[in-house]
């Protein structure tokens, strides 16, 4: 589907884990936390263009060489707001996209199958979004399980609000 985005924020500066963005995986494979996300995020059947957004410090050169190594875009932008950042990647690099996934770059399991299923779900019904219940104990989705994905108009209400 060619008017879908995946934003993938990452970062070099986690505070539990300094630098478990580029963190290997499989050592002998040589396949990173980030690159295990863009190879799982470009499985999908739906072909979503993937960008990878960072804060514009010098710690994130790393991030931006295995965005270009992969063959992807990288957007560098505000170094605290991560909601600019996306949005600053949207803009340049999926201007036209109709629905938006927001991928997380410590989410290496991430369900692509679930997230085709909830694109293919606001597509059906026109919906702009799904949300998981507001009770942790009423949830039944794995953290590998949580992305979300929002329709255009979601998307620019929440970069408004």
């Amino acid at each position: 589907m060619s008017n879908y985005a995946v934003l993938i924020a990452a970062r070099m500066t986690s505070g539990r884990l300094h630098g478990k963005v580029l963190a290997e995986l499989w050592p002998r494979r040589g396949a990173g936390v980030l690159e295990q996300i863009v190879r799982r995020w470009q499985s999908s059947v739906r072909s979503p263009q993937v960008v990878v957004s960072c804060p514009d410090t010098a710690e994130n050169e790393a991030i931006a060489g295995v965005a270009s190594r992969l063959g992807i875009q990288c957007y560098r932008g505000h170094p605290t707001d991560v909601l600019a950042q996306l949005d600053g990647a949207l803009r340049a690099f999926a201007p036209d996209a109709r629905w938006i996934a927001r991928g997380m770059a410590d989410n290496p399991l991430v369900d692509v199958g679930l997230a085709d299923w909830r694109l293919d779900v606001l597509a059906e019904t026109g919906a702009d979004g799904l949300w998981y219940p507001s009770d942790p104990g009423n949830t039944r989705i794995t953290y590998a399980g949580v992305t979300d994905v929002w329709s255009r108009a979601a998307w620019d209400r929440i970069v408004e609000n």
